[in-house]
């Protein structure tokens, strides 16, 4: 198994996600499909990551039933939380992380449709 450095995952780099192609799915969350920005982000250091929207996205009821949840990942001394709210900032639920590399203070996520996003490619 190969560990990618996350040092690709930068406001640049994603910046040029607008819209999406393709679209993607993880073999143990079918039914969940992602796009291109989001496959850059796993593929580049951060799946630990799309395997937590993922499974909030299939498994946690509290996510699973809406139409539409922003998720993000707030990274402050090495730690990072992920906040799921219902896009009105009626937060569903949150997970902590104790330690992370991931290089951005922030980042959000859409789930619109069975399918995680950027915001910039809804």
């Amino acid at each position: 198994m190969t560990i990618t450095a996350t040092s690709a995952i930068t406001l640049e780099n994603l910046a040029q996600f607008y819209g999406s192609e393709n679209i993607y799915f993880h073999p143990l969350f079918k039914g969940i499909n992602y796009t291109e920005g989001v496959r850059f982000i796993g593929q580049n250091g951060a799946n630990w990551l799309l395997v937590a929207i993922l499974s909030h996205a299939k498994h946690n009821p509290k996510v699973k039933g809406e139409e539409f949840v922003v998720a993000t990942l707030k990274v402050k001394d090495g730690a990072a939380i992920l906040t799921l709210d219902d896009g009105n900032d009626n937060v569903l639920d949150t997970q902590e992380f104790c330690a992370t590399d991931f290089p951005l203070e922030s980042i959000s996520f859409y789930i619109e449709n069975q399918t995680i996003m950027l915001p910039s490619e809804r």
